[in-house]
C-alpha cells in the first residue's frame, strides 16, 4: 500500500469482516459483506493484506474449526475434502483431515476461517441438492429410453466434475488477484506461513485428500457437472469478485 488511504477505510472494512464472522450471520449475508469488502478494496487499490497489517492478531487469532456437513459417516468423503481443500487455500487457511470420518478442520485467521467453512457447509448442500436434481432428471430420460442402467455413476461424477470445476475457478481468481499486488508477495507468504507454524507447532498431523481413492463417475454426469460448477454463482468471495458481470452472463 503505497497510496493515501482515506481516514476511516480500513476501520469499515474490519467491521465488514466482523460482521461477515458473526455466528448469526448466514452465508448469503457473509458472501455479501465479503463482497462490499472487495469493492472497497479495488475502489482503493488496497490488498487483503493491508487489512491484515491494519488489524491486530488479537482481533483475527489463529484457531481451528472442526466442520461436518451432510451427516456424519465413518469414512472420508473424497469430494467434500477437495472442496473443503480448495477454500482453504483461497481464504489462507490449511485444511486437516482425520481418518474414520468425513469431518475436516480447518485452520486459519478468525475472519478467514469464518467465511471458508460457511461457504464449505453452503456449498455441500448445494452440491448434493443439484446433484441429486440432475440425477434424477438424466435417470428419468434413461429409463424413458429404455436404458436406466446407463444413470449408474451419473451422480458421483456430476458431484466430482462440479467440485474440481469450482477448484480451478478459485485457483485461476486467486492467481489474478495476487497478480496485482506483485509488492505483497512477502506478506501473502507469511500469512500462510504464520499458519503452518501454528500447526506445526501443536504438532497436528493430517492427511490429504489425495489419499483417497475416489469412485469413478459416469462421463456425462461429469460433463453436466462442470457446466454447473461453470454456471454457478459464489457471491462475495475469492471467485465472483474477480469476475466480471459480462463473464457471469456468458457462462450461464
Amino acid at each position: 500500500m503505497t497510496q493515501h488511504v482515506p481516514d476511516g477505510v480500513l476501520d469499515r472494512i474490519s467491521k465488514l469482516l466482523a460482521m461477515a464472522d458473526n455466528e448469526a450471520t448466514g452465508p448469503e449475508e457473509a458472501a455479501a459483506f465479503t463482497a462490499k469488502v472487495q469493492e472497497l478494496l479495488i475502489q482503493h487499490r488496497l490488498s487483503e493484506m493491508d487489512v491484515r497489517d491494519h488489524q491486530s492478531q488479537d482481533d483475527n487469532p489463529i484457531g481451528a474449526c472442526r466442520i461436518q456437513a451432510g451427516g456424519l459417516k465413518s469414512r472420508r468423503c473424497e469430494w467434500q475434502e477437495n472442496l473443503a481443500g480448495y477454500l482453504a487455500q483461497a481464504y489462507f487457511c490449511q485444511l486437516l483431515v482425520t481418518t474414520g470420518t468425513n469431518q475436516v478442520t480447518l485452520v486459519g485467521r478468525r475472519f478467514d476461517l469464518n467465511v471458508a467453512s460457511k461457504l464449505y457447509l453452503h456449498l455441500v448442500g448445494r452440491i448434493n441438492t443439484l446433484a441429486d436434481k440432475a440425477y434424477g432428471k438424466y435417470f428419468r430420460s434413461c429409463s424413458d429410453a429404455g436404458i436406466p442402467e446407463q444413470a449408474r455413476g451419473y451422480r458421483t461424477g456430476f458431484i466430482n466434475a462440479f467440485v474440481h470445476t469450482i477448484g480451478f475457478r478459485l485457483h485461476e481468481n486467486r492467481k489474478k488477484i495476487l497478480s496485482t499486488i506483485d509488492d505483497d508477495k512477502q506478506l501473502v507468504r507469511r500469512a500462510e506461513k504464520e499458519v503452518e507454524d501454528w500447526v506445526q507447532e501443536r504438532g497436528v498431523s493430517a492427511g490429504k485428500a489425495s489419499d483417497l481413492e475416489g469412485k469413478q463417475g459416469s462421463m456425462e454426469g461429469e460433463v453436466h457437472g462442470a457446466r454447473a460448477g461453470e454456471r454457478e454463482h459464489l457471491a462475495g468471495n475469492l471467485l465472483d469478485h474477480a469476475e466480471t458481470k459480462q463473464q457471469r452472463r456468458i457462462r450461464r
